[in-house]
């Protein structure tokens, strides 16, 4: 079978040898494809269209209409023919008879402008979501040189609707932030609270989508695992119910650096959306120094020397439970030129700020009363230390106690 294959083939490149010698040109022909362009000089009618996009936000059994003003601004009158078009490319898509324009067909004469009142009802049961559409006043489209799945209306205005639930389970922060010590175990509410009618089940778990970071020197693991992290909660939040979720977080002994993580506490409510259901949680991890900081200075002549020692603790989610229960405080030695300089010397003043949030921005309005009115985001603390300076070469050490970071000043001379 392969002989008679070779055989056959053979015969035919003779042939064709033959008919075409190799000294002869084969000319092929190139027939060039009609295509047709659309007419891009079509006429058209000129609509100016005010507003041209619309954004409103309803819940399910709302309505709202919405005037949109249309002037003729072409040199012929214009007979209009309300289209309403909906796009097919979109999560969630809006019924026809979710929208009425009033009139449908009217007469503009030229310079002249009509009023058009457009109605959206959105029915009782709507899901969560954005819905859009277009309404066209003519039937003129924006010519094409490809099919277009949907016609591309010139006359047209574009309407988007929010549609909205209140959410039925309400949550008493979204995020945890706090400054943490490594080999230190740490808890923190979350509060829950069922305002419907129905029981809604929950199923809190850590979020693993943020397992790994990004740093200097590319992707690295966090130093908090998702075993270092427990979770105690109910299943069920029954109708009025206030129920508290606990997390208890182990940090590793070798821990450092920055977490960000999250909580998805799997809340069956639909009128929540996914990033809504999140617990976000973001610790600054610190370790215990054994040496203290070491900062030399030089004194030109006989001074008075004023040191203010600065420590910030940030706490952006009181309302969680802050872990930072103790007070920064700091070992301070200063050692000068002779033997009589102090060494250790305690602060002779001490100055205990903060900043207070009457809960407007972080938290939620369902407890906005005035127990839970005043919210300290962050509380400083600045020691100051004096001494008489003599001049020389002067060596200040810093051990600092329960924060990751402060900052110092010296002042020398009055």
């Amino acid at each position: 079978m392969k002989i008679k294959t070779i055989i056959v083939g053979v015969i035919i490149l003779i042939f064709f040898s033959n008919l075409f010698p190799a000294s002869a040109e084969v000319v092929i022909p190139l027939v060039e494809p009609e295509m047709e362009y659309p007419d891009m000089e079509a006429d058209f009618d000129k609509l100016q269209i005010s507003p041209r996009y619309e954004n409103i936000q309803l819940e399910p059994g709302e309505s709202k209409t919405i005037t949109f003003k249309v002037k003729n601004t072409g040199d012929k009158a214009v007979t209009t023919d309300i289209t309403i078009e909906i796009p097919p490319f979109s999560e969630y898509f809006m019924e026809m008879d979710w929208i009425t324009v009033n009139p449908l067909s009217v007469i503009i004469e030229p310079d002249e402008s009509r009023e058009f009142e457009v109605t959206v009802d959105i029915p009782e049961g709507t899901v969560r979501g954005y819905y859009s559409a277009q309404i066209a006043f003519t039937n003129d489209t924006l010519p094409t040189p490809y099919p277009s799945p949907y016609p591309n209306y010139i006359n047209a205005a574009q309407l988007s609707v929010d549609v909205w639930v209140p959410p039925v389970i309400q949550i008493s922060s979204s995020y945890i932030h706090d400054q943490i010590e490594a080999g230190k175990t740490y808890n923190y509410d979350i509060k829950l609270e069922n305002t419907g009618d129905d029981h809604v089940e929950i199923n809190p778990e850590v979020d693993s989508s943020n397992r790994y970071e990004f740093g200097p020197n590319g992707l690295v693991e966090p130093p908090i695992s998702d075993e270092d992290i427990f979770i105690t909660s109910p299943s069920i939040i029954n109708p009025g119910e206030i129920v508290i979720v606990k997390v208890e977080i182990n940090v590793p002994q070798d821990a450092k650096g920055y977490y960000n993580g999250a909580i998805d506490l799997n809340i069956d409510d639909p009128s929540l959306n996914e990033w809504e259901g999140r617990m976000q949680l973001d610790f600054q991890i610190w370790k215990q120094p054994t040496e203290p900081y070491v900062k030399t200075f030089n004194i030109d002549t006989d001074a008075p020397v004023t040191i203010d020692i600065i420590s910030d603790i940030y706490d952006s989610s009181p309302e969680s439970g802050s872990s930072s229960k103790n007070d920064p405080s700091f070992d301070v030695t200063i050692n000068g030129p002779d033997a009589s300089t102090p060494g250790d010397i305690k602060p002779s003043k001490i100055v205990i700020g903060g900043s207070v949030d009457l809960g407007s921005e972080r938290f939620p309005p369902w407890e906005m009363e005035s127990e839970g009115l005043y919210q300290e985001t962050r509380t400083q603390y600045i020691e100051t230390y004096t001494l008489d300076g003599t001049a020389g070469d002067w060596t200040l050490s810093i051990m600092p106690y329960h924060t990751s970071r402060f900052d110092y000043s010296i002042q020398i001379g009055e």
